[in-house]
């Protein structure tokens, strides 16, 4: 699931509200940061239902446990999120993913919002989904 998570390049094969993503190289861990941290900046370009809007975040992933995300640009105010992959066993894991947000004020704030909170709450099915499709149920 953390290889579904990270490999942004490919969400709009499978996000359909995802019109295009791009994937920035990849950035060096700041001093002090753990050697298997690896940082990425990420562009994802929404349509759904007429509107049109994009963002970019800034990926850390933290070996394969964890990937902290946070606002480089885009129509918010404040992004900040962290998806968690909890091993269950070997066929499987437990994803969360804790999502903050608030937009920018203004005329694209107001549309974009309720655009977005129909992503965020998407999103976790829509990557069981795919993972179904590459892994299979594991049953």
């Amino acid at each position: 699931m953390f290889a579904l998570v990270r490999d942004v390049a490919q969400y709009p094969k499978f996000l359909p509200w995802c019109a295009a993503s791009h994937v920035q190289p990849p950035v060096d861990a700041p001093s002090g940061a753990r050697s298997d941290e690896e940082t990425l900046v990420a562009r994802v370009d929404i349509a759904y239902m007429g509107v049109r809007s994009s963002f970019t975040t800034r990926n850390v992933h933290h070996g394969c446990e964890a990937i902290d995300l946070t606002l480089v640009d885009g129509p918010f105010r404040d992004l900040r999120g962290r998806w968690s992959f909890q091993p269950l066993r070997e066929e499987g894991c437990k994803v969360t993913l804790d999502l903050h947000y608030r937009f920018a004020a203004g005329l694209l704030g107001r549309v974009v919002a309720p655009v977005f909170e129909h992503v965020a709450n998407s999103l976790i099915d829509a990557f069981a989904h795919r993972a179904d499709q590459i892994y299979g149920t594991g049953e």
